[in-house]
């Protein structure tokens, strides 16, 4: 793997790279780190419980998959779910990228238009379903949707891109729309990534940005990813990310890695799949609604701003 200077005349060294972006706005999620794949590999023990995502906004399958798997093959672990943007497949190329132990699914422009497109591939020992009606494919918003289990929980998986200069309220009412029929699955957790093509960087003066962010914050989805996951010589950005709605017992981060213009990024949810105990004793715990409580309630409100 070649070594990547992004940054001109600095040192790309990782750790400087976290002090260059030293945390997240304060409107974003918990700060993460960037990770060469050494640091993942001292850094993590992924127990058979957890769930393990990885995005990248691959820019063309066929030209960067390679550089890909060579960069992950590295690891002492293998990601759950491997989730790509800009694969750049159509329905007759879909065919000829595989990655060995998992199945693929895929989100495709017609062989007419150049570019886009959302293939993820899932290891086999899940139980995978493509929710065909939120997967979609338009000029400003590409979708797929993936009900993912392992027999005894589910997971929806979101993978979203966004065209760039696409028209964005387009876009942010067809996945607030997507978003809100996702939910109608009882029993499963929302897990969104993709490139959104919106800087969460820039939010104070992008008014699309801040529109954005703020809708993900009303559907209770939380960023994950606090730096920058794009930098040229002359821009930093950070338009790739993943959305949690319970973003505990997590971990996420950038790997810096030379694959595309973009790093990938990456989660980490702890025990996603474990099962409960079985225990006799059970102790609920719940509100009593009454006048009073009520009347309560509205004088704390009422000392807000």
């Amino acid at each position: 793997m070649s070594s990547r200077n992004p940054l001109g005349e600095l040192d790309a060294d990782v750790n400087h790279l976290n002090e260059l972006f030293p945390g997240a706005p304060t409107d974003l999620g918990v700060p993460t780190d960037y990770y060469y794949i050494q640091d993942l590999n001292s850094n993590f023990t992924i127990a058979n419980d957890d769930f393990t995502l990885i995005h990248l906004n691959v820019r063309s399958l066929h030209c960067n998959g390679d550089a890909f798997s060579a960069v992950v093959d590295q690891l002492n672990f293998k990601f759950d779910i491997l989730c790509f943007t800009e694969s750049w497949l159509n329905p007759n190329t879909a065919k000829l990228v595989n990655f060995n132990g998992y199945n693929p699914f895929h989100s495709l422009r017609d062989v007419d238009r150049r570019g886009g497109g959302i293939s993820v591939y899932i290891k086999s020992k899940f139980n995978c379903v493509q929710m065909h009606h939120l997967t979609l494919i338009t000029d400003y918003i590409e979708t797929l949707f993936l009900k993912i289990s392992d027999g005894t929980k589910s997971v929806i998986v979101g993978v979203i891109y966004r065209p760039p200069n696409s028209n964005s309220v387009l876009f942010i009412d067809e996945l607030t729309n997507l978003i809100e029929s996702s939910r109608a699955v009882q029993g499963s957790d929302l897990i969104l990534c993709g490139d959104f093509n919106c800087d969460l960087l820039n939010i104070d003066t992008d008014s699309n940005s801040s529109l954005f962010l703020s809708t993900m914050f009303s559907l209770s989805l939380v960023p994950l990813i606090s730096r920058p996951t794009r930098i040229t010589d002359s821009s930093a950005t950070l338009i790739d990310n993943i959305f949690l709605s319970s973003p505990s017992n997590i971990k996420a981060g950038t790997i810096v890695a030379d694959i595309s213009d973009h790093f990938p990024i990456f989660v980490v949810v702890r025990s996603m799949f474990s099962v409960p105990l079985d225990n006799d004793n059970h102790r609920s715990v719940f509100r009593v609604v009454n006048n009073d409580n009520l009347d309560r309630f509205g004088d704390r409100m009422a000392e807000l701003d």
